[in-house]
């Protein structure tokens, strides 16, 4: 049996990979990092507002600070 015969220089067609192939690397725009960065650095301001907001409306509140009068803000 003979082998057939394959030219070593060169891969197969199958074995390279086409334009808009799943193998393909694409990296993304710079645009959409600048935006992913601001859109989590609104996220967090907000959070941390938000965590600021609360953390004073319930340790800043007698009900809550009632049993422990060292902890109240008057």
């Amino acid at each position: 049996m003979s082998e057939p015969a394959t030219n070593a220089s060169s891969a197969p067609p199958a074995a390279q990979p086409r334009p808009g192939s799943e193998t393909e690397v694409k990296l993304p725009r710079f645009s959409l990092i600048i935006l992913f960065a601001l859109v989590s650095i609104v996220f967090t301001a907000l959070w941390l507002g938000l965590y600021e907001f609360l953390n004073k409306a319930i340790w800043c509140n007698g009900f809550v600070t009632g049993g422990y009068p060292h902890l109240r803000k008057e």
